[in-house]
């Protein structure tokens, strides 16, 4: 089944949305290439929304005007991502491709946590994991923070305190694809 491309329909057609949708089901690389056109043209969206706001504006314009201009930026932005765009979808796409765009899988209640077959392997050798308190966190991950820390040319407490927001103290913590624990405690995603 051949999806019509939304880029040459109205920009908020909900019909072709569902096609999408539809089509994405089955995982063909035709669905995932428009769904990286459908990515570009919101981002393109938002760009031509940005740079309107940064802009002084007309002093003379009604609040109609800003809404068939906010309509035709839209527009707009769909028409750009019609052909090569900005070149977002070709490198999402190309992306997805080589990463085998695996199923989405809903996550575990609460994050993913860390069992204890795998606590010996935290940073700073935790013996329990996730830590009791936030000063066993901090107990445990200070030797790698440090470290990171003198590399980075900040604060070891600066990156302590991004690993606790990003991991809740510990209580939650990111996973692989494969399912066992990324150990990165900061959701940094590296190529």
């Amino acid at each position: 089944m051949a999806i019509e491309s939304l880029n040459g329909a109205f920009f908020a057609d909900p019909a072709a949305l569902g096609a999408i949708r539809r089509e994405a089901a089955s995982q063909s690389p035709e669905a995932l290439r428009e769904a990286a056109k459908q990515f570009e043209s919101l981002f393109t969206s938002m760009l031509l929304k940005s740079m309107r706001a940064a802009s002084p504006g007309d002093p003379f314009a009604s609040d109609q005007q800003d809404f068939y201009q906010d309509m035709f930026d839209q527009q707009i932005a769909a028409h750009l991502s019609r052909g090569r765009g900005l070149g977002l979808a070709d490198m999402l796409v190309q992306q997805l491709m080589q990463g085998g765009a695996a199923p989405a899988q809903s996550p575990a209640p609460g994050g993913a946590s860390v069992d204890a077959a795998t606590a010996s392997d935290m940073p700073g050798g935790a013996a329990h994991w996730p830590p009791r308190d936030a000063d066993e966190f901090v107990r445990a991950i200070r030797p790698a923070a440090t470290a990171a820390a003198r590399e980075l040319g900040v604060d070891p407490e600066l990156v302590i305190a991004h690993a606790a927001l990003e991991t809740g103290w510990g209580r939650s913590m990111p996973t692989g694809p494969d399912g066992r624990p990324s150990y990165n405690l900061f959701g940094i995603k590296a190529g």
